[in-house]
C-alpha cells in the first residue's frame, strides 16, 4: 500500500503543475481570431492551442507564447497565449490549451464574431506597467503601449 501511495502522490504532483488554470478567450486583431490565455504552475511543454467546430475533432492548433510571472516573492507562475486563426464569422469553435507531453485541459466553447449585429466591447484591468508581463522585453515601467509601432524590438506585434 505504501507504494502505491507513492505513485499517486507523485501522479498528482506532475497532474497539479502541468495543469493549464485560469482559461479565458480575448478578441484577436482580425475579425478571424481570438487569442487564448491561461497559466501554469512550471514551464514545460509548448503553449498550444487546438481547436475545432466538432468537441471531439480539434483538428486545428497553434502554437502560442510563455512568460513567467515573478511579481510575487517566492512564487513564479507562467502565462500562456496563443491564437485561434481562420475562424468563420458567426461559427462555435471549440478548443482546449496545453501541450502534448503533459496533457490538455477540458474542452471549452466560445463564438467568434456574430456578424450583422452591434457589438459592444468592454475592456477591464488592472495591469500596470511595472508589472506587465504580457509587455515585450525590451518595454520599461515608463511604456505606456506595447505595439509595433512604439517598441522598436517588439517584432512579434
Amino acid at each position: 500500500a505504501g507504494e502505491k501511495m507513492k505513485t499517486f502522490l507523485m501522479l498528482m504532483g506532475v497532474v497539479t503543475m502541468c495543469t493549464a488554470e485560469h482559461v479565458h478567450v480575448a478578441l484577436g486583431k482580425e475579425d478571424s481570431a481570438l487569442v487564448v490565455q491561461w497559466t501554469t504552475a512550471n514551464n514545460a511543454g509548448i503553449s498550444t492551442v487546438k481547436w475545432g467546430t466538432n468537441p471531439t475533432s480539434l483538428t486545428m492548433s497553434n502554437a502560442g507564447d510563455v512568460h513567467a510571472f515573478t511579481q510575487d516573492p517566492g512564487r513564479v507562475w507562467y502565462s500562456r497565449t496563443a491564437q485561434m486563426k481562420g475562424l468563420g464569422e458567426n461559427v462555435k469553435y471549440y478548443y482546449q490549451v496545453g501541450d502534448s507531453s503533459n496533457g490538455f485541459s477540458e474542452v471549452f466553447s466560445v463564438w467568434n464574431r456574430r456578424g450583422g449585429i452591434p457589438q459592444r466591447h468592454v475592456l477591464f484591468g488592472d495591469m500596470g506597467s511595472s508589472c506587465a508581463f504580457t509587455l515585450c522585453n525590451a518595454c520599461t515601467q515608463s511604456s505606456n503601449v506595447c505595439n509595433a509601432q512604439t517598441c522598436a524590438k517588439n517584432t512579434t506585434v
